[in-house]
């Protein structure tokens, strides 16, 4: 159990936080870690989080769609991210990563649906809508990790 969160499950797991933008970063990074254990790696950049999913081991990987590309027309919808995404699940950086659990974090309006249309294997993807509570957050969590919420939070 997480000190300061009585009943919550502390994981013992490796998480990538793919985020842009620096101030969502800093609050995601301190979420996983105080609330529910993880060990945090930040990236910032497609190329790096393509890098650090080639060559390090990662138990769950967050990330927004909306990421600077040079030129919209080539990605879905304008999104880096489901480049990303689309060539991640087509394991372009190795097999443990291609089937690594994956929570899109998004303000993209009709977030499931430009998954479903844009990336041909959904597989272990869960998506999560900006603004957000801790209730629908910890949800998804425990469904990645198999397990229950805690019924008091």
């Amino acid at each position: 159990m997480g000190p300061g969160n009585p009943g919550r499950p502390r994981v013992n797991k490796k998480l990538l936080c793919h985020e842009t933008d620096a101030l969502l970063q800093d609050i995601f990074v301190r979420v996983f870690k105080t609330r529910y254990g993880f060990d945090v790696a930040r990236e910032s950049t497609l190329e790096g989080a393509g890098e650090r999913l080639a060559t390090h081991p990662f138990d769950l990987l967050t990330m927004s769609l909306a990421f600077p590309v040079g030129d919209q027309a080539d990605h879905p919808h304008g999104f880096g991210g489901l480049t990303f995404l689309r060539e991640l699940r087509d394991g372009r950086y190795g097999d443990p990563a291609a089937k690594m659990p994956v929570l899109v974090i998004s303000g993209a309006e009709n977030l499931g649906k430009i998954l479903a249309d844009s990336v041909a294997s959904l597989e272990n993807t869960w998506d999560l809508n900006k603004p957000f509570s801790y209730k629908s957050l910890d949800k998804v969590v425990h469904g990645i990790l198999g397990s229950s919420p805690d019924p008091g939070n």
